[in-house]
């Protein structure tokens, strides 16, 4: 059988990478091709604010790994990120449609249906839905109800949320460039995708996700995921953060935060100043200094973390 060829496209805060690899009939992945290209104008705390300069981003991308993959890209997997993404929590019940009251397929499907029928802003919709028990004439617990015997069957569930607008951004940044969408999953459920073990997720699990200018958590246990969060704080801030402090360049700042930046413990102590030299000019400044500043960005971008972890775990 032939393998099959599966781009992805990663479109973040301050830079946009996409990906093509071969998946073998085992399910294994070859990365056969890779490429990013910053893009500072056209994505806002994870959200597609100028569809038009996001595409000029990803034809960029596209180009790129057409010619590492040898291959003219025509369909894309991509996320969708942003604090606009919230979780509802939901439940259908529906009767059991057989007369041998065996639950079937089509039950399944319309006990979800009965969960999504939540009543949402007209600027809201449902772009997910997970499932976390389904509940047979009142005996919860149960992960696959297919083929077991019941009269009423119950699902609770959470759903995912997106703000209609940025979504139709996306939809357009990414079909400008001649694309077409096979999917859109939520950037921190595809992060957990990626580094999360089916194990830690049976065990609990809580992600954290420090982006470029988000910072994302999701949670999970026995197997299911409990929520998920996404707040407007990333790296971004302590770069602009430390351009301020020292009426520096954005670059700068970066190099500086890269270079000297830390909240060990072991260096905490450490005081005197640095200095960079620049072409044009001597940038000195002390590491205390930076160290609060960094420290104060931290405490904010945990505090939040904190407070979500507080949520999902309950009193």
């Amino acid at each position: 059988m032939k393998s099959q060829i599966i781009t992805t496209l990663d479109i973040g805060s301050g830079s946009i990478k996409g990906i093509c690899a071969k998946a073998s009939d085992s399910g294994l992945l070859e990365v056969i091709a890779h490429a990013e290209r910053n893009c500072f104008v056209g994505v806002r705390a994870g959200e597609v604010i100028r569809p038009e300069e996001v595409t000029k981003v990803i034809l960029r991308v596209k180009s790129e790994l057409g010619k590492k993959a040898n291959l003219k890209i025509r369909q894309v997997l991509v996320n969708i990120g942003g604090s606009h993404i919230q979780s509802v929590v939901s439940g259908g019940l529906v009767s059991v449609s057989r007369a041998d009251q065996k639950i079937s397929k089509e039950d399944i499907e319309r006990v979800l249906k009965a969960a999504e029928a939540v009543s949402l802003p007209s600027n809201k919709e449902i772009l997910e839905c997970f499932p976390k028990e389904f509940i047979i004439d009142g005996e919860g617990g149960l992960k696959d109800p297919l083929g077991l015997e019941g009269i009423r069957l119950e699902v609770k569930v959470l759903l995912a949320t997106v703000f209609s607008p940025v979504l139709s951004n996306l939809q357009q940044a990414v079909e400008l460039a001649g694309l077409d969408i096979m999917s859109i999953s939520l950037s921190p459920l595809a992060v957990s995708r990626a580094v999360l073990a089916q194990e830690q997720k049976e065990l609990g699990v809580f992600l954290v996700d420090i982006g470029f200018g988000t910072t994302s958590v999701c949670a999970f246990e026995k197997g299911d995921l409990l929520d998920f969060a996404v707040f407007p704080i990333g790296s971004a801030h302590i770069t602009n953060d430390i351009a301020i402090g020292l009426r520096t360049e954005i670059q700068t700042a970066e190099n500086i935060k890269q270079e000297y930046g830390s909240l060990a413990p072991s260096l905490g102590t450490k005081a005197g100043r640095e200095k960079i030299k620049l072409p044009e000019k001597e940038i000195e400044f002390d590491k205390k200094f930076l160290r609060n500043v960094i420290e104060a960005r931290v405490l904010e971008m945990f505090t939040e973390v904190e407070k979500s972890l507080k949520k999902i775990a309950g009193p």
